[in-house]
């Protein structure tokens, strides 16, 4: 009896092992299934904007710095070569808006100082917009750039052009932080090399 017990309890125990590890190996895969479609879901909609927001004409608004009100001069004043852009809305997550900014940061190491970086927000409380981020962010005093993804208020990437063109639109994933470098990498070896 006591050996029928022993083999039992070692059947039973390998059993129980061995379902956990296809539990497991399930589960992983499972996980690895939902990692790719997120990827593949966010890298649809990246394509999509890219296409509906690439190279359009946009408007030259009136912009401020900080809570400068008084400072407003036509956006395209202050762009006299290709810049970066970083459009962002009081709307969207913070911790979004901090990994773009410290992405951005990492990158260009002349952040604070850099004139072709440029931060355009909306809705912003009126203490974050002069150092906050590092730099005073640019507010519209009228209306924005018509760019079409403005209105979902996601925080979005593009190069502003002297032609007034919205060039290299992107939207930073904090789930994929590597695409985000690629594009600053992109970025910085297309238009800041030469500075």
């Amino acid at each position: 009896m006591k050996p029928l017990l022993i083999v039992i309890t070692i059947l039973s125990s390998i059993a129980a092992v061995s379902g956990s590890i296809l539990l497991l190996n399930n589960t992983n895969n499972r996980q690895e299934d939902s990692g790719q479609s997120i990827e593949s879901f966010y890298i649809n909609e990246l394509i999509k904007a890219s296409i509906e927001n690439e190279c359009i004409e946009v408007g030259n608004p009136l912009v401020y710095p900080g809570t400068r009100t008084e400072e407003q001069v036509p956006l395209f004043d202050l762009v006299e070569q290709e810049c970066l852009v970083f459009r962002f809305s009081g709307a969207a997550c913070d911790v979004c808006v901090d990994f773009v900014l410290d992405k951005i940061k990492n990158k260009f190491s002349d952040f604070r100082s850099n004139p072709r970086v440029l931060l355009i927000g909306s809705q912003l409380n009126p203490r974050v917009k002069e150092t906050y981020y590092g730099k005073s962010v640019l507010s519209y005093a009228s209306d924005d750039l018509g760019i079409p993804f403005e209105e979902y208020q996601i925080p979005f990437l593009f190069i502003l052009d002297r032609e007034r063109t919205c060039k290299m639109i992107f939207i930073p994933e904090k789930a994929l932080p590597e695409l985000t470098d690629f594009y600053l990498d992109t970025v910085l070896k297309r238009y800041f090399t030469n500075e």
